[in-house]
């Protein structure tokens, strides 16, 4: 049978979002992959190498800025519309590799906790992740310098600083309510309008 890489890595990364690098052997991954652990040997070498393929796929590759946000917005105003359906267009892509009986409270802290075990157990990733936040808050540096050139908003406004606000308005949000119920999109779209309504003229 042809090997669909596809699946393979979207199961892995199903079994690997529910349980921590150190349970998830060889073995368990052959079971939920459906392959035998000498197929899977064709492809990865070992765990390390089946765990870098779904990192690289399911963080570096699904939240890199280029392939998260379709970003055609020209006003800081548009631009949050946009960065907030981005995440969304994300969350829904990654929704439907947690569990079926998985609440979206659980994918959110299962997510967290996929994201620490890269950290721990990908050579490097610290690195790559950080770039990827760099290029993200590029967009937002890029888009408030834009509103401050056109009067948008504030000439005095400091763009990094309020390039922090706005990301850590995301993450802080995001974070706390994976403890509760999920992050809610809407609330973020308004924690942000409400930012930017203190900021222009």
């Amino acid at each position: 049978m042809k090997f669909n890489q596809e699946k393979f890595l979207q199961d892995a990364f199903r079994l690997f979002m529910c349980m921590n690098y150190e349970k998830a052997s060889f073995t368990k991954l052959a079971q939920v992959t459906g392959m035998t652990g000498a197929g899977m040997s064709y492809y990865y070498p070992n765990k390390e190498a089946i765990f870098k393929a779904v990192v690289d796929k399911f963080v570096l590759q699904t939240h890199s800025p280029e392939n998260k946000f379709n970003v055609t917005a020209i006003t800081l105003k548009d631009f949050i519309v946009q960065y907030v359906e981005g995440i969304e267009q994300t969350m829904k892509k990654l929704r439907v590799f947690c569990d079926d009986n998985l609440t979206l409270q659980e994918c959110s802290r299962n997510n967290y906790h996929f994201l620490i075990q890269a950290s721990r157990y990908y050579p490097g990733f610290d690195a790559k992740i950080n770039e990827m936040f760099e290029k993200e808050y590029d967009l937002w540096r890029q888009i408030i310098t834009n509103a401050k050139d056109t009067g948008e908003i504030y000439s005095g406004v400091d763009v990094e600083k309020t390039a922090s606000i706005f990301r850590q308005i995301y993450w802080g949000l995001a974070f706390e309510m994976s403890f509760t119920v999920g992050l809610d999109t809407q609330k973020l779209l308004e924690n942000l309008q409400y930012t930017y309504s203190l900021l222009v003229r």
